[in-house]
């Protein structure tokens, strides 16, 4: 209940009800913080600690090491261990074995968020100082980036390090991101920190003798040793040891110094009194007694209330419901939200007609080439070639080349490739639309000349247009698209293909700003049963 004020700006009339966050909590070292943080989490007081990294302080991380143990080594003593202690969180053999099989090439960071989620690991294990576990995940993902941890053996043992020594590490634990929190933090981490209540705590440490002394004073630095142990001690030195005495005296000194100074509003000093009653002059507070206005109590004029106790959350319901909620369950993003459409799919067809695959048609009843499409395929890349190189290619090596390339040099298709080579050189196919029979000199004459004209255009939001124009050219000033077709029978191409020609137009339409007509050109095969190859 306690009033402060926002800045020393502000009149009294700005003073305020205290938070959590105006609270800062400062011990004399880190070995006791452990307490205050239990004391905090049974009180539902929300708080922040920044010193040494209790590990061992968290369920839910212990239980992730043990798991990962099991998981890493089948053989390992701990393995059967774990199947038998766990307790609520029991992991049977055939799920260790079901981990070692699905996590086989994960790293021990995925491994550690995996079992994480699928044990449910904090309905089992509890969330006490969930904050701890985090953290260690954070520090086992840098441990894999720095190469310090690759197997999932290195994890569990990086993560059985932590627990057992803690990290050489410290830094300022919250995992809830709002900042209304009282501020644990041991005296040597406080420099610089400010806040308007700081409350200088456990004031029941004991103050030990030096047990050595480095002096640094002359030209090389002298090493006394006051002391082994408890139970081995020495008065030899004992002018070194009384001025390394004087030295921490002023150490402390000056860490009271700074603790006293943290607070803006009010500083509350912790006050311990031996067995006799006595005033404990080991309190590192213990100065500061002589300058406290009054007691807290007293100046506390009614009885603050019991914290209203929280309802305790029902961890099962709370991971049913993140499963439900989970945005994993969402497949909407794995529908199309458009099309994609390719002009070579199209083809004009009669309601009597039957459904055709795509890039294939009707079968001509004529005697067989073994792989139609591979023939449309060469043939094509033959026409490129030949306009590309202003047909200056030799035709037998470029026969050569398509049967390496596409073929596996199998020479059942040499005779058929010469044939169009030399039928396209000379002349060309009669054809039957108004097509330029000479097609090829068609397109060396031609002012413009595009071979395999790719494409892709949104024709509105739902529909994307994709496809490749065998050749466009212009010629008189008029823009002419041309479309490649290997079928046996000529008759009526256009009409069959006259959807895929208007395709080709409105891509032309669209790329350049240019209007088009587009024709079949008719290559006609040696007489062998065909299918209408696009």
């Amino acid at each position: 209940d306690a009033l402060v004020q926002d800045s020393e700006k502000e009149s009294k009339s700005m003073a305020r009800r205290a938070r959590y966050s105006d609270f800062m909590l400062i011990t004399p070292g880190k070995g006791h913080m452990a307490y205050y943080m239990q004391a905090f989490s049974e009180r539902g007081i929300p708080f922040r600690i920044e010193g040494k990294l209790l590990f061992d302080e968290c369920p839910a991380l212990k239980l992730i090491s043990d798991v990962m143990s099991a998981v890493s080594d089948r053989f390992d003593r701990k393995s059967r261990f774990i199947l038998e202690s766990l307790g609520s969180c029991r992991i049977d053999a055939e799920k260790l074995e079901e981990y070692r099989e699905k996590t086989s090439g994960f790293s021990p960071a995925a491994l550690f968020s995996l079992i994480l989620d699928e044990e449910r690991v904090f309905e089992k294990a509890g969330s006490e100082n969930a904050e701890y576990l985090y953290y260690a995940l954070e520090l086992l993902r840098q441990a894999e980036t720095n190469g310090k941890v690759s197997s999932v053996q290195d994890g569990a043992d990086f993560l059985k390090g932590l627990i057992d020594t803690g990290s050489d590490q410290e830094r300022c634990i919250q995992l809830e991101r709002d900042t209304d929190r009282v501020h644990i933090a041991n005296l040597h981490k406080v420099k610089g920190l400010e806040a308007p209540i700081v409350i200088l705590a456990d004031p029941n440490q004991r103050t030990q003798d030096p047990d050595h002394r480095v002096d640094y004073s002359g030209e090389f630095p002298k090493h006394y040793i006051f002391s082994l142990d408890s139970t081995c001690s020495s008065t030899a030195h004992a002018g070194e040891m009384e001025l390394e005495r004087q030295d921490l005296l002023a150490e402390r000194a000056r860490l009271l110094y700074v603790a006293a100074t943290r607070a803006k509003n009010v500083l509350i000093a912790g006050i311990s009194y031996t067995a006799k009653g006595e005033t404990n002059e080991n309190n590192p507070w213990h100065i500061l007694g002589r300058y406290i206005d009054r007691d807290i109590f007293e100046a506390v004029h009614h009885v603050t209330a019991q914290p209203v106790p929280r309802e305790k959350a029902d961890a099962a319901s709370l991971y049913d419901k993140g499963e439900k909620a989970s945005v994993l369950n969402d497949r909407s993003p794995e529908e199309g939200t458009y099309e994609i459409c390719r002009p070579s799919t199209l083809r004009f067809r009669g309601v009597s007609e039957p459904e055709e695959d795509e890039g294939v048609s009707h079968a001509v009843r004529r005697s067989a080439v073994d792989d139609p499409a591979l023939v449309g395929t060469m043939v094509h890349r033959i026409m490129e070639a030949l306009v590309s190189s202003g047909n200056k290619v030799d035709g037998d090596d470029l026969a050569d080349e398509m049967l390496r390339e596409f073929a596996n040099g199998d020479s059942q298709y040499s005779e058929l490739l010469r044939t169009v080579i030399s039928t396209i050189r000379n002349g060309g196919y009669e054809q039957a639309n108004g097509a330029p029979r000479d097609i090829l000199s068609a397109l060396l004459d031609a002012e413009s000349v595009y071979c395999e004209l790719p494409f892709c255009y949104a024709e509105d939001e739902s529909h994307i247009w994709n496809g490749v124009i065998d050749v466009a050219y212009r010629k008189d000033g008029r823009w002419h698209i041309v479309d490649y077709k290997t079928n046996a029978d000529p008759s009526d191409l256009d009409l069959h293909y006259q959807e895929q020609l208007k395709a080709y137009i409105s891509a032309f339409a669209s790329m350049t700003g240019e209007t088009a007509d587009a024709l079949i050109y008719h290559i006609e095969l040696p007489a062998q049963e065909q299918r209408i190859v696009t």
